[in-house]
């Protein structure tokens, strides 16, 4: 970690300290993320310091998961199998509600809202699939869950 006092920090002027020391924290990240090989602590760590540098109070990590139907009376000319695609929810982070998280899967086809919101990429679309997925966090969680 680059000091305050270095002689690069020195150099630079000083409205520009904040982004060398993101930088520097994104190349320590990238450092972490190279070594871990549990794919549970990697997806922890990503979110952890993407909240981190992005000063966000909760996130959410989402990996696409296709589930493969292999189709039992196709011949050679026919689709050997179908794929179904999904988004599962992986991880969550909150530091404002404690609240238990359950990995779920969303379907993922051109009529859904996380479709739509992923390949779309527009804000508006993204905000419509969080309050989606709150709505469905409400759904899951029964008082019986809530300890």
């Amino acid at each position: 970690m680059l000091a305050t006092g270095s002689r690069i920090m020195q150099a630079v002027p000083r409205e520009f300290h904040g982004l060398i020391l993101k930088f520097q924290k994104l190349q320590e990240i990238g450092a972490a993320l190279s070594a871990e090989k549990d794919l549970a602590a990697l997806l922890t760590l990503i979110l952890r310091e993407s909240r981190s540098l992005t000063g966000a109070d909760s996130g959410t990590i989402y990996v696409r998961e296709d589930v493969v139907e292999f189709l039992e009376n196709a011949t050679a000319k026919d689709t050997l199998s179908r794929s179904t695609p999904f988004l599962v929810a992986k991880i969550a982070q909150n530091d404002s509600l404690d609240l238990p998280f359950k990995e779920f899967r969303l379907p993922f086809d051109m009529k859904t809202v996380a479709h739509t919101a992923t390949c779309t990429m527009c804000p508006a679309n993204r905000m419509t699939m969080s309050m989606r997925v709150a709505r469905l966090l409400r759904q899951r969680l029964t008082p019986t869950d809530v300890s």
